[in-house]
């Protein structure tokens, strides 16, 4: 939510406070701000909040205004609070001096040259991220508010501690960062560094290596509140960071600044990583909740459907019991080891869970999947985190439950028997420095449970003390090998490979393209990508994000099958034009909400000669096609592009036609319609079908040359000529890419004449005649 619609939303809800001009309480500070007027459309508003939103202090307009702006109001004088000013005109050459005072003596001045200026007034160093307190080396440090911030810029690269085990009793917590977070969470996501409960009990302590030069903010708190009285904690620099700096030994530490002691395979103290999945953790954490999907957890396939959701969740904690790290550092150094390109924007490690919610006959239940985002130690003594990413052996990683995407979607799942299957590093990679863990066979942890509806109709579940063992298909106990799109266990097959070269690529997507237009296809697994049974522009919209993500080292967008319908706002579309003088049809869609990937419709009256885009080639660069058969329109954009929601309805595309085959013209139905998020979403025919009784087959003939009937047609066809034009002398017939396929002769003074189509292929055809050796007119037929 941007602030401007939080401030609407707040001015709509509280009553606005009369300026106070009186002197303010003991207890009590007069904030006063005055903007000069340097435009003649002078127009402002301004308003006042605590920096959680929870109070309102003020709030004023100032429309119409040819004078300077001031004003003033009383705050708690203990009280943080954040100062909105926005501009409200129309001029966009304006820049207007402010300053903002409190008790008389003033705070903050400065120039408000854009459409907003926010001022956090009153509020102490360290009480907000953006008004960090400095620390500038070694020391102990005592926080003076709750959840406190602090800046440190490591003057060089190394080690650093950070504690708060001695002279606290309470929950204490530490974050480190590398930006202002958008989100104040409790755990570890958008951290740089993070840890909870260290060696030293409920207190916190971690030891983080930063880099020289690079400015981190440190979060000094505690949990859900726990603490009353202020936290003391220790800062030190705990020196280089020691270790093998040799890449050819077996114990080489990619962060080692100093040499220590190497050593080289076959030697037997050479030591492997080993991840498993913490059992206690996960089980102790499972709890049905309900959560509102966002349009990222829908595109990323977090979630099975859009909407509220309800979802299973549970912490998974990672343990590395191995005797050496499992390193897998950053995009830059080891692209292989991540997913860079997502519609959340972050970099996702691509080996981090596997889970998937099983039948008891082994059917994978579509339920959403996880993707990691920063694989970081926690328990205090570690160096790894989100800028250099592992697990130090004997140290451990978590997701907590309710973080995104650490659930199954149990919503629309039928009540029964299930098992869950939570895989650590499922794909088996060797860390970033080609070390294989020690046993890949306690990666997985397998739990059954019934769900069931319960009586208020929310979802529920109970674990079952008795999980039968499971076998994938190739016997492997506890295995995560599945049978592939065509059926072979683990086998080759792509999904979307159509022209079955092994992979997904543009030659594809043609082909689909062409498959969109034929009669008959054969629909397989592996080319329905969204399992519905038929092939739509659905399908080729799903491989052209896959392919599109791919290239750019995504995959999120490559989980197959893929079929969530979007219900929240539907689009529509309707026929806003029909030009019978040159034969072509105009077609409009309307989507408030949904950006808009592609479309598909089908019309019916006309006969379709050719179909072409009526959006901006530069905005929405796209593929459209029709397909004879079905009278079906089909488009879809280029990867990356899309038609922005909008509550304006917008043309998209404009249908030719050869022939007029029906009193009305109308769209009869709308397949699909595909927003950026990879949805179909609900649609709607909106507007009327075009009469067309005026150009009915008898009279259409008086303004061509050539009518068919029928058409499509089977066997025998007859092309009818106009009698008030001379009758051409022969006809030709060819194929859809102007094949010459038959001369039919036309008897003199005859207007009919008829011909066998049975012996040719199904197909697109034209029949044409020529006069004074010019093209005269051209009718399109198709052949079923």
């Amino acid at each position: 939510m941007s602030m401007k619609t939080i401030l609407l939303t707040f001015l709509a809800c509280f009553v606005s406070l009369t300026a106070m001009i009186a002197q303010c309480e003991a207890d009590q500070s007069e904030i006063s701000f005055s903007i000069t007027c340097t435009s003649e459309d002078c127009a402002f508003s301004v308003a006042a909040y605590s920096t959680d939103f929870s109070v309102v202090y003020f709030n004023g307009n100032y429309n119409d205004l040819t004078a300077d702006v001031s004003d003033q109001f009383c705050i708690p004088s203990d009280e943080c609070l954040v100062l909105y000013m926005y501009y409200n005109g129309f001029d966009v050459n304006y820049e207007f001096p402010y300053s903002i005072s409190k008790n008389g003596i003033e705070e903050v001045s400065g120039m408000l040259d854009f459409f907003s200026q926010e001022n956090y007034i009153n509020c102490p160093s360290g009480s907000l991220c953006n008004t960090p307190a400095q620390i500038n080396g070694d020391g102990t440090f005592t926080t003076v508010v709750d959840d406190m911030w602090y800046s440190f810029t490591a003057p060089t690269t190394g080690l650093y501690h950070i504690s708060t085990c001695s002279d606290n009793t309470c929950d204490t917590k530490i974050w480190v960062y590398e930006t202002c977070p958008w989100n104040i969470v409790e755990g570890p996501p958008g951290t740089y560094a993070y840890n909870d409960n260290a060696n030293c009990g409920l207190q916190a302590d971690t030891d983080l290596s930063l880099e020289g030069g690079v400015s981190y903010l440190i979060r000094i708190g505690d949990n859900l509140d726990n603490c009353t009285d202020p936290i003391t904690f220790t800062f030190a620099y705990a020196g280089l960071i020691s270790g093998c700096m040799d890449p050819l030994a077996c114990n080489y530490n990619p962060l080692a600044q100093t040499e220590a002691t190497c050593i080289y395979y076959p030697n037997p103290d050479c030591s492997s990583p080993d991840l498993v999945m913490n059992v206690e953790t996960l089980l102790t954490s499972l709890y049905v909740m309900d959560v509102q999907a966002t349009a990222c957890d829908v595109e990323e396939g977090q979630v099975t459907g859009d909407g509220n959701r309800s979802v299973i969740t549970f912490s998974v904690r990672i343990d590395n019991i191995g005797e050496a790290d499992y390193y897998i550092g950053n995009p830059a150094d080891n692209p292989e080891m991540f997913e860079v390109v997502n519609c959340h924007g972050h970099t996702h490690y691509a080996g981090y869970g596997d889970y998937r919610l099983m039948d008891m006959q082994g059917n994978i239940i579509p339920a959403g999947h996880k993707n990691g985002f920063c694989v970081m130690d926690l328990c205090g003594f570690g160096q790894y985190n989100c800028g250099q990413m592992g697990i130090s052996a004997g140290c451990f990683d978590q997701y907590g439950a309710g973080t995104s995407g650490q659930w199954f979607d149990v919503t629309d799942v039928p009540d029964g028997t299930y098992r869950g299957l939570v895989t650590v590093n499922p794909l088996h990679l060797p860390d970033a420095l080609g070390r294989q863990e020690f046993d890949y066979d306690n990666n997985t942890y397998i739990f059954c449970f019934d769900l069931y509806t319960a009586t208020n109709g929310t979802r529920a579940f109970t674990l079952l003390s008795d999980c039968p063992s499971y076998y994938d298909c190739l016997g492997v106990e506890n295995g995560i090998a599945q049978v592939d799109c065509e059926g072979v266990c683990d086998g080759p097959s792509v999904w979307g490979d159509v022209v079955s070269d092994a992979s997904l690529n543009s030659q594809d997507l043609t082909q689909y393209l062409s498959m969109l237009s034929q009669q008959n296809n054969l629909v397989t697994t592996c080319n329905d990508l969204s399992a519905n049974g038929s092939l739509t522009v659905y399908d080729l919209a799903l491989a052209n994000m896959c392919m599109g993500e791919s290239t750019q080292g995504g995959n999120s967008a490559c989980n197959f099958p893929h079929n969530i319908l979007s219900m929240s706002g539907p689009c529509g579309m309707a026929i806003t034009n029909v030009n019978f003088q040159e034969g072509y049809v105009d077609v409009e869609l309307k989507s408030g909400l949904h950006d808009v990937i592609a479309y598909q419709f089908t019309i019916d009256g006309i006969v379709i000669s050719n179909v072409v885009s009526l959006s901006d080639g530069v905005v929405f660069p796209c593929a459209v096609g029709f397909n004879p058969f079905t009278n079906s329109v089909f488009a879809m954009g280029e990867y990356g592009h899309q038609l922005n929601n909008t509550n304006i309805p917008y043309p998209v595309c404009r249908i030719y036609y050869s022939q007029v085959i029906a009193n009305t013209i109308c769209i009869t139905g709308i397949t699909d319609i595909v927003n950026a998020q990879r949805s179909r979403t609900a649609s709607y025919i909106y507007g009327d079908c075009f009469d067309a009784t005026a150009f009915s087959t008898n009279d259409i003939l008086l303004k061509g040359e050539i009518s068919v009937m029928p058409n499509p047609v089977s066997d025998l066809v007859t092309f009818t000529m106009n009698r008030f034009v001379s009758t051409p002398k022969e006809l030709v017939l060819r194929d859809h890419i102007g094949k010459l396929i038959q001369v039919i002769p036309v008897p003199q003074g005859s207007h009919q004449v008829m011909f066998d189509m049975s012996i040719l292929p199904s197909g697109i055809y034209t029949v044409s005649s020529a006069r004074n050796d010019e093209l005269s007119n051209v009718v399109r037929l198709m052949k079923l």
